[in-house]
């Protein structure tokens, strides 16, 4: 668990959860919640995390596709400089 130093003598952690420490009581939930309420919660919390996976793999490609594009541009970029230095 990280820690982040307020002041002096004073720490704040960080008691984020991850998704992986949260799919398995999320699971359990889904199959021996005790209500239906509690199972449904469950279910929707999953696909709710599905939901943000998928946004991220979305955000990455767009990333690497611009990282790509960008790489492409300054070669075409070098190659014309060295076409103009001959």
């Amino acid at each position: 668990m990280e820690h982040t130093v307020i002041k002096k003598g004073t720490r704040r952690l960080d008691a984020t959860p991850t998704w992986e420490g949260l799919v398995r009581p999320l699971i359990a939930l889904v199959h021996e919640g005790e209500t239906y309420e509690s199972r449904q919660m469950a279910k929707g919390e999953l696909r709710r995390m599905a939901r943000l996976a998928d946004c991220w793999v979305e955000y990455r490609k767009e990333q690497l596709k611009a990282e790509e594009a960008e790489r492409e541009a300054a070669a075409a970029a070098a190659a014309s400089e060295e076409g103009a230095e001959q």
